[in-house]
């Protein structure tokens, strides 16, 4: 199970959290990523290339809830064309596409991404893999890191409301949002 607990940042708000993260927490690495998302009556299915690798992901549930399970497969970066065209094919047209550059650390047993998205914004996340019985705890451990950091800096979290309108939003007007990097993946 994927529990995870996120936020907007504003540009000073990234910094001053990637400069403590610098010193507190160790780099995991950096990246550009493109995320494909299609639709699905099954669940959230996505493919996802990196820098480096692709994957292919499925996750029950929806975008913003807590707590999912999460399937991903990674497969050959020079296979990502052909992955899409299969989806297609099996009638999971193209929802959106998302493009972001990732930084990731290790921080007091959690990982941490700051996120800058095209189109939608600079971001944190915390994020912890667990079991099924763990996940109740992890979700309550993570509320709570994520609480006490963003209240050092003097950031206020982000609603879930917020997070859900804000990828509506992004939803019905990525094309326009992400024009210059509306691209085919890397």
């Amino acid at each position: 199970i994927e529990v995870e607990v996120r936020s907007f940042l504003t540009p000073g708000q990234f910094t001053k959290l990637k400069n403590y993260f610098q010193k507190q927490a160790k780099k995991m690495g950096s990246w550009s990523e493109t995320t494909v998302y299609y639709q699905s009556k099954q669940g959230d299915l996505r493919l996802r290339q990196t820098d480096k690798s692709s994957f292919f992901i499925y996750k029950q549930g929806h975008i913003h809830q807590a707590q999912r399970e999460e399937i991903e497969l990674p497969f050959a970066k020079k296979d990502f064309p052909k992955m899409e065209e299969i989806l297609v094919r099996m009638n999971h047209p193209v929802k959106m596409r998302w493009f972001r550059k990732r930084i990731c650390y290790s921080w007091k047993g959690i990982k941490v991404y700051l996120d800058n998205t095209v189109g939608n914004g600079l971001i944190i996340e915390l994020e912890i893999i667990c079991n099924k019985s763990a996940k109740e705890k992890a979700y309550k451990q993570l509320k709570k890191q994520l609480k006490e950091l963003l209240a050092e800096f003097n950031i206020k979290p982000t609603a879930k409301s917020e997070l859900d309108k804000r990828f509506d939003y992004y939803k019905k007007h990525w094309q326009r949002l992400t024009r210059k990097q509306n691209t085919t993946p890397h």
